[in-house]
């Protein structure tokens, strides 16, 4: 424990505290881009069924 806080002090590597930001931003991060990925895909299939239902039959 002292060594990491020595390397916390020093800068060498993110506090306990920062690694949990992080991790937390990272997931939220995911998760928005889940969601937009998701939304998206959902807007186009919208799309392209209102498309192929509104094309003229052959």
């Amino acid at each position: 424990m002292a060594l990491h806080q020595l390397l916390v002090n020093e800068g060498l590597v993110p506090s306990s505290k920062e690694e949990m930001k992080m991790k937390l931003s990272i997931r939220s991060s995911n998760r928005l881009v889940h969601h937009g990925l998701t939304r998206l895909h959902g807007i186009v299939y919208f799309q392209n069924a209102k498309f192929l239902s509104l094309r003229p039959p052959y």
